[in-house]
């Protein structure tokens, strides 16, 4: 789109000539516009798109992934507050995890995807339509 295009030409030469506030100042300008066209066209352009779950989870469900989603935060917490007194997760070891993980997450979420019994065939060609995005 326009704003994709534009963006990063109008930020980075404010950001890069004047001052780094004025470049984000600029973005964040730009991200409100964009959050206010999405509200007053949504009606419009998406109509009752996303109003409707088609495969909601149920109780028992939501309750499991909550506590999947505790249970892992406190790992998490846990990880790191072993880690770095350690020395083990500075600066360049949490960039390298983040690239890792920014790799490994997506490629198991749409291997998930594609192999659910709830996915059909129609769904699984789009599935592998995004995979070169």
């Amino acid at each position: 789109n326009l704003g994709g295009f534009l963006a990063p030409l109008i930020v980075g030469t404010a950001g890069m000539k004047y001052n780094f506030h004025l470049g984000f100042g600029i973005a964040a300008v730009g991200m409100f516009l964009g959050l206010l066209v999405f509200i007053f066209t949504k009606k419009k352009n998406l109509g009752l798109a996303g109003t409707y779950v088609a495969n909601p989870l149920s109780p028992a469900e939501k309750k499991k992934v909550f506590t999947m989603i505790g249970v892992g935060a406190a790992l998490i917490a846990v990880l790191i507050a072993i880690t770095i007194p350690m020395g083990l997760l500075t600066f360049d070891t949490f960039i390298a995890l983040v690239g890792i993980l920014g790799i490994v997450i997506p490629t198991i979420y749409f291997i998930v995807m594609y192999r659910s019994p709830k996915t059909t065939a129609i769904e699984r060609s789009r599935v592998i339509a995004y995979i070169p995005l």
